[in-house]
């Protein structure tokens, strides 16, 4: 394992540096299925070995993030990586990152290093309501996101849990940054959920509110005294208007603003970067 690189720094700003020329190559689109289905099911790539070496050169400091670009049709993404044992010329990529960027396997991406803000917050809508189906999904996406080193706004993830595939569409973060993207390594995240894109919203008929008239308590009170029991009032609560009286679970699904409130509402934690580089393994881009 090799250590931090010269140019190593702190504070809010991650993977570049000031001052630092990025590095930017181009390579030939491969899936990272080809090193590990494992790998396939996170956000990070895997490199060539001269990647990390001109990285080095260019004192850019780690952990490093990547804007992924697609030069056809100009879509971006970012992400991490997880190790630099690529072929000479070929990225491995997940497969959601290239449906993302709109690239076939065996077309061309381009890698450029970029810095990136810590995330506070992220807004995040499942494309379909079986997400909320799971058991414990906080847990779900907690544990899946920690192999992910950055998230893009307008981007769409995809979660693989119990052999099912979950896509969810990443629709706001914070702070705003000139890239759209935010770094989720060694931070706490707040999460809040969109409405799942196919979620129909109930049909609400309002119930018929009936005030009880004299004559009907009095029928009542003979029948309840007939079966030999009493009857307590029954019915919906009404104001002096008619209007029926809202409960207060209704009351509780608009916050103090009138604005509906998020479907859930969650603080996500994203554990500390281990610290040392991935190690350059030799073999594949050998030659």
């Amino acid at each position: 394992m090799m250590p931090f690189p010269p140019g190593f720094g702190g504070g809010m700003m991650m993977g570049g540096g000031f001052g630092v020329m990025p590095f930017e190559e181009k390579y030939h689109v491969c899936s990272v299925a080809l090193k590990s289905q494992e790998l396939e099911e996170g956000g990070r790539i895997v490199l060539p070995p001269s990647a990390l070496a001109k990285l080095t050169q260019r004192d850019v400091a780690y952990p490093y993030f990547f804007e992924l670009s697609s030069p056809g049709n100009g879509r971006k993404m970012h992400c991490g990586v997880q190790e630099f044992s690529a072929n000479e010329g070929q990225a491995w990529i997940p497969h959601w990152m290239t449906e993302n960027l709109g690239i076939e396997f065996g077309g061309l991406v381009s890698v450029k290093s970029v810095t990136l803000p810590l995330g506070s917050y992220v807004k995040f809508r499942p494309q379909s309501k079986l997400f909320l189906d799971i058991h414990n999904p906080k847990a779900v996406l907690e544990k899946t996101l920690t192999a992910f080193s950055a998230l893009t706004k307008g981007a769409t993830i995809r979660i693989h849990y119990n052999r099912k595939t979950y896509d969810i569409d990443v629709v706001d973060i914070k702070p705003v940054s000139e890239s759209g993207a935010i770094s989720i390594i060694n931070t706490d995240v707040n999460v809040d959920f969109d409405a799942p894109s196919d979620y129909v919203e109930p049909t609400y008929t309002k119930p018929e509110v009936k005030i009880p008239m004299f004559g009907d308590m009095e029928c009542e009170e003979e029948e309840a005294e007939r079966l030999g029991r009493s009857v307590a009032f029954q019915g919906a609560g009404a104001r002096p208007n008619g209007k029926a009286v809202e409960s207060d679970a209704a009351a509780m699904q608009v916050d103090a603003g009138g604005e509906k409130k998020a479907a859930l509402q969650w603080k996500l934690r994203f554990p500390r970067h281990a610290g040392v580089q991935p190690e350059v393994k030799g073999g594949a881009g050998d030659s």
